[in-house]
């Protein structure tokens, strides 16, 4: 009997019912997906009973108005939908960082971050301001050259080392004149934390290329290398050349000065994209996050160190890092901003970090231009 009354016009205005959910669905948060569909199928059932109820039914009247409320159910979720994404859309603007726990950050940039905090910091041969805070914990700023900006966090270099290290950092990077001959001004709050490295010490991008090359190995017929042989290359890997068997972790923001003079190498213009390429030639964290600008780039990055002794706890270690490069009229400015969750649980401490970063402004507009966005890649 029913499928005989759903013929017709009333087969088509159920189709058409049905076609127009199916639209909306896609469109609307998880839980007002949930929502919708249970109205979905209570509005269903109830069009199927006005199809096949007599209109002189006295129960037929209460339909309309059934679906009047179910159709106001679904006007009040979305308003409440809406305005949750308006709240979501001004925090990734005006705030650059979400927190599941200590252990997991991620930074949202979708604007050119405004400045939050006053500038009482001001270096005019340098020409730029910055915020500086001055809570309790916060040391003085420092004026650094390279060299000395090694020492802090803990490179032990005799002068011969220096200079074979400074000799290395010439032929083998991109404008490594420019970065030996640096400024750089450090903000860091604490005692740096000392990381030792042991023999398990790694990463685990490292770890993956052992396992690979193992699995390359097996293919080819070749016998597997020995565990000792392993150990060696993770070390070797892992500590380089530099027979550096520790270094300090300061949470810090470091303001390195860049001047383009130096950077004058024969086929390389000196440029924020030539720059940036230099600085990740010789570093393995991954980028989590990039986004570019006119004048200036930002990138986040997330490192974990392996089996590593911290203060002399052997455990592993994450370093979250945010990187700005900016490009003026005569310097680049490299800004970088480090914490860890093991070197201190206070997230205030990050925040302070996070506009530290954002509140930086140089006292000439930069390249001559006034920053605008251009392009911005987030990721996914």
């Amino acid at each position: 009997m029913a499928d005989k009354l759903i013929t017709g016009e009333s087969q088509k205005t159920l189709s058409t019912w049905l076609s127009e959910w199916k639209n909306i669905l896609p469109e609307v948060s998880s839980w007002l997906k949930l929502l919708a569909l249970v109205v979905l199928v209570a509005a269903t059932c109830i069009i199927i009973a006005m199809l096949i109820t007599p209109t002189d039914n006295r129960n037929f009247s209460v339909y309309p108005y059934t679906l009047i409320g179910l159709l106001l159910v679904v006007i009040i979720g979305i308003f409440i939908d809406q305005k949750g994404q308006r709240t979501t859309s001004r925090q990734e603007v005006e705030g650059t960082l979400a927190i599941s726990n200590v252990n997991e950050i991620e930074i949202k940039r979708k604007t050119n971050p405004v400045v939050g905090k006053n500038q009482n910091f001001t270096d005019s041969r340098l020409e730029f301001k910055v915020y500086s805070p001055e809570k309790e914990g916060w040391k003085k700023a420092q004026s650094l050259k390279w060299e000395e900006f090694l020492a802090n966090i803990g490179y032990k270099l005799d002068n011969e080392k220096l200079d074979q290290l400074k000799q290395a950092t010439v032929l083998n990077r991109p404008f490594g004149k420019m970065f030996i001959e640096a400024e750089i001004v450090s903000f860091q709050y604490g005692e740096a934390i000392s990381i030792e490295f042991i023999d398990d010490s790694s990463t685990p991008e490292i770890e993956d290329y052992i396992v690979n090359y193992s699995d390359f190995l097996a293919h080819s017929g070749i016998s597997p290398m020995p565990d000792e042989n392993i150990k060696a290359m993770r070390k070797e890997i892992f500590q380089g050349t530099m027979d550096q068997a520790e270094f300090k972790f300061p949470i810090s923001m470091n303001i390195h000065v860049l001047n383009k003079d130096s950077g004058l190498e024969k086929g390389i213009k000196p440029n924020l994209g030539n720059l940036l390429r230099s600085m990740l030639i010789f570093s393995y964290d991954p980028i989590e996050q990039i986004s570019s600008f006119q004048n200036s780039i930002i990138w986040i990055t997330r490192s974990k160190m392996l089996n590593v002794k911290v203060n002399g706890s052997e455990e592993n270690f994450t370093i979250y890092r945010t990187y700005k490069l900016i490009e003026a009229k005569n310097n680049f400015y490299i800004l970088q901003i480090q914490w860890s969750p093991q070197a201190d649980p206070e997230i205030e401490v990050w925040s302070e970090l996070q506009a530290m970063l954002d509140s930086f402004e140089l006292m000439k507009s930069p390249a001559g231009h006034p920053e605008k966005t251009i392009q911005v890649k987030n990721k996914s």
